[in-house]
């Protein structure tokens, strides 16, 4: 009977898959440059879904032992950069400025991720320092996904950005 449950249950989820349907958002979250040309987070949380904080996380694969993979398997371990915590919630449309030792700090080939927390879950943003190399001010680097559906990171113009993300308000 549990197995069967199980099955039905990986074919409810490869078919929600399929349909195209995801997780509803309360937010969005992207990387973009101040005027100075400072590395900053660009939020936009949705009406009645403030955020509460804003992370930029690294994440480490450690190869683990190749001679012994039950006892020593590879792990990831998540390392937090960037932690703001504002005193009042994020409620409106906002720009973080990121320490600038952050960005020197950011590794060729490694992949990165941002994101706001709040009461629901909000779009993020999976980058690398090269993703990062030519952005401007005005242009957010944000989730994307190719024409295979493979998530990539896209950039928009500020205009576009907020305009995907309202639109993916409940």
């Amino acid at each position: 009977m549990w197995r069967r449950a199980g099955s039905l249950l990986v074919a409810l989820v490869s078919l929600l898959a399929l349909a195209g349907c995801s997780p509803v958002l309360h937010g969005s979250v992207g990387l973009t440059r101040t005027g100075d040309g400072e590395l900053a987070f660009r939020v936009v949380p949705c009406p009645g879904y403030p955020i509460r904080e804003v992370t930029l996380e690294e994440y480490v694969q450690q190869p683990g032992d190749p001679r012994d993979r039950e006892s020593s398997p590879p792990t990831v371990e998540r390392q937090i950069l960037f932690h703001w915590m504002p005193e009042e919630e994020i409620e409106s449309t906002t720009t973080v400025p990121l320490d600038a030792e952050v960005e020197t700090s950011l590794r060729d080939g490694q992949k990165y991720w941002a994101q706001g927390e709040g009461e629901k879950p909000t779009e993020f943003a999976w980058f690398t320092s090269a993703d990062i190399t030519s952005l401007q001010a005005g242009e957010i680097l944000t989730q994307g996904a190719d024409a295979s559906g493979k998530e990539t990171s896209e950039i928009f113009t500020d205009d576009e950005f907020i305009a995907l993300a309202v639109d993916h308000c409940p």
